[in-house]
């Protein structure tokens, strides 16, 4: 390109950002999101995705499905109360001593 064409190409920017009614800020913003609209995609879609993993977060884990997760939870819930113990303790509602080691 020669330097005629590139001083057309600019006044040509120039002219098609004051047409488009945008601010200088704003039409910068836009350029920044068409040129980068793979990785805004992925973000939302990653957000999304997190939204839906945490939607039920509180939710009890029951189930024979959940057995693997049943255990670490009674764990973590048994370091929480009595903290750290070197010993693996599963917690069952019916024993009421605690004394079940896994």
């Amino acid at each position: 390109m020669n330097v005629d064409s590139k001083g057309i190409i600019l006044k040509n920017q120039k002219k098609n950002q004051e047409n488009s009614g945008h601010s200088p800020t704003a039409h910068h913003l836009l350029g920044l999101a068409q040129k980068h609209q793979v990785y805004i995609g992925l973000i939302v879609i990653l957000v999304f995705g997190a939204y839906l993993r945490s939607y039920h977060i509180n939710y009890p884990s029951i189930g024979y499905h959940n057995m693997k997760e049943n255990e670490y939870l009674s764990m973590a819930l048994h370091y929480f109360n009595n903290g750290f113990s070197l010993e693996r303790k599963v917690f069952f509602y019916d024993d009421q001593n605690f004394n079940t080691y896994a």
